[in-house]
């Protein structure tokens, strides 16, 4: 045997297995690390895809919500502006109809006042006709009388012997 040989030993064969098992066992860690981890990064790709999907959800969303404040505003608007147009129109509207309510009172007041001024001519004038007809009563009373007693002829007008 040369001086620069050496003879392997079991126990450096054995320390030579155990080196390459442990780098077996090392390598294997490493890939059973890496192939853990792989469940990892499929998870984390999967939470990122849904968190894009969720983002652009969300800002379909917040665009959608943006549109409905802004049409909700402008509907507000207008029915201000309508409430406002249709509440200056009624005020227009009740202060004519006051102007037509006093002049519809005041011309009741002309009205009953010339009821009543047309009642008592009424009434003056059922007296005077009243009064006119025991007139005539009387004057046909007064002419039957004259007419029996023989102071006038029988079939002649009376106004005829006035």
């Amino acid at each position: 045997m040369h001086a620069g040989t050496r003879r392997e030993t079991p126990r450096r064969r054995g320390e030579g297995i155990a080196a390459e098992l442990r780098k077996a066992r090392d390598e294997a860690a490493r890939d059973l690390a890496a192939w853990q981890i792989v469940g990892d990064v499929i998870a984390a790709d999967e939470a990122r895809s849904q968190v894009i999907r969720l983002t652009g959800q969300l800002e379909a969303a917040e665009k959608e919500a943006s549109q409905l404040r802004q049409e909700d505003a402008r509907h507000r608007r207008d029915l201000a502006r309508l409430l406002t147009h249709r509440r200056d129109g009624a005020n227009g509207e009740l202060t004519t109809a006051k102007g037509l309510l006093r002049n519809a009172e005041e011309k009741l007041k002309d009205v009953e006042a010339d009821l009543q001024t047309a009642v008592a001519e009424h009434a003056t004038a059922r007296e005077q006709l009243r009064k006119t007809q025991e007139d005539a009563t009387e004057a046909e009373r007064t002419i039957t009388d004259a007419v029996t007693t023989g102071l006038l002829p029988e079939d002649t007008d009376p106004s005829v012997h006035d």
